[in-house]
């Protein structure tokens, strides 16, 4: 039944609509009118006219019963909804049924969703794709080896979003990570323009992809990658006020090189301008520049979004930036050890963090982009040393404070440097006392 809709633009037949309808309808989770208003765009024009005086009677067809009956708002940690954060009122959206459209041979947009033990969270950011007005588009989910403890939530998911492509990988123990499973993704899609979405996150704007959809295909050349904003969140529903990502650049462009509406052409100097960089969440990548830039690094486990994003300003000609805000990105709670910002210890984020500037460095064409991850190494090099001194691991502290002194030069730092030294001489170094 899935193909139904897609077969009927292109055959011969012209089959009763009350009875196309109502098959279809129920089969693929959307309702009549969705399935009268997609025929009618897409029928041949010989039967257009025929199936649409039908459309009095088909519009009594009973429309199909809600079957999302796994969330529980109750149970949640946070209050579901939606929040237009560009227009700064609130928009308090229920939960609806989930409208699904079949799958083209060529969709425009793959959305790719990795997800591992957090059911319940995924759900409603599957809910917030499943929300997107626009319709060419393919949802892939790839669920990363979940306890069996949450292995059921999530085949209870399969059953209701039947027009969703779920894939399971093996169960291991810490998984086999994010960059593992959206790649995984990538590779079971079909769509020209690639989408990612955190499964503890969600996209807070409807339009999200039908805008990026207008900005991509009104420019004359092709768009590599497309980029736009997020609002940070506590675990508590309080949104951060400070600049996170890229928000900081809302006042930084340029009228001359506007797009459309919102968007604006940009290049790697101008985003490498602003304190962060693009969150995966609110990047659409063209799917052969993505796979040109082989993906995203399975190596990597933390802040492999911020490895692909330099990876990708290094290499792409043509960039759009929305100043629009189109995602919510949930703060960890600390308390909670099912993220990635909170599973690995610091000092271990910042070697993942090191292994990223160090591919820029080396790796990087364009000068503006070496020279930014020259500097962030070094305030990476200089939180690794005084993580590793407050927990009186002078040694290593002091081998960090060395290679941060040579990448920016100051006396303050220097003497910060000597004082690890100093310290390591004492015999204050406690790292071996704490190996058993």
């Amino acid at each position: 039944k899935t193909c139904v809709l897609s077969e009927t633009g292109r055959g011969n037949q012209d089959p009763n609509p009350p009875e196309l309808y109502s098959a279809i309808a129920p089969s693929l989770n959307f309702n009549v009118d969705d399935a009268i208003h997609y025929i009618a765009c897409h029928a041949p024009s010989k039967c257009r006219k025929k199936w649409l005086t039908h459309s009095a009677r088909v519009s009594k067809i009973k429309a199909p019963e809600n079957r999302v009956s796994f969330l529980r708002p109750q149970e949640l940690h946070r209050p579901q909804r939606s929040r237009d954060y560009n227009n700064k009122q609130p928009n308090f959206v229920e939960t609806t049924r989930a409208h699904v459209t079949p799958n083209s041979k060529s969709p425009f947009f793959s959305i790719i969703l990795s997800t591992r033990d957090r059911p319940e969270l995924f759900q409603i950011a599957l809910q917030s794709v499943l929300e997107q007005t626009f319709i060419n588009k393919e949802v892939i989910v790839v669920i990363d080896g979940s306890e069996d403890s949450n292995l059921q939530d999530y085949r209870e998911l399969e059953r209701q979003y039947e027009g969703i492509a779920f894939y399971h990988l093996q169960h291991r123990a810490m998984g086999h990570g994010q960059s593992y499973a959206m790649n995984t993704g990538v590779h079971r899609s079909a769509g020209q323009y690639l989408c990612f979405l955190d499964d503890d996150d969600q996209w807070a704007d409807p339009e999200h992809l039908q805008r990026a959809y207008d900005c991509i295909t009104h420019s004359n050349e092709s768009v590599d990658v497309y980029y736009s904003n997020q609002k940070a969140v506590f675990f508590d529903g309080n949104v951060k006020e400070e600049h996170v990502w890229i928000d900081d650049l809302i006042d930084k462009v340029d009228s001359k090189n506007q797009h459309i509406e919102d968007s604006y052409f940009v290049d790697a100097a101008f985003l490498l301008s602003s304190g962060g960089f693009a969150h995966l969440n609110c990047s659409v990548f063209n799917r052969d520049f993505y796979l040109s830039r082989g993906g995203m690094d399975e190596t990597i486990r933390y802040e492999n979004d911020r490895d692909i994003y330099i990876r990708s300003i290094d290499a792409a000609k043509v960039m759009l930036y929305s100043t629009r805000f189109v995602s919510l990105h949930n703060i960890p709670d600390v308390s909670k050890k099912s993220n990635m910002s909170t599973v690995s210890p610091m000092i271990e984020k910042k070697l993942y963090q090191l292994r990223v500037l160090d591919k820029g460095i080396s790796l990087s064409r364009k000068p503006e982009v070496v020279r930014f991850c020259c500097k962030a190494k070094m305030y990476e090099l200089k939180h690794a040393a005084h993580i590793l001194a407050q927990n009186k691991q002078f040694r290593s502290a002091a081998h960090y404070a060395k290679a941060a002194l040579c990448n920016g030069f100051n006396l303050r730092w220097l003497a910060y440097t000597l004082y690890l030294v100093v310290m390591t001489w004492a015999g204050k170094d406690e790292t071996h006392s704490k190996v058993p």
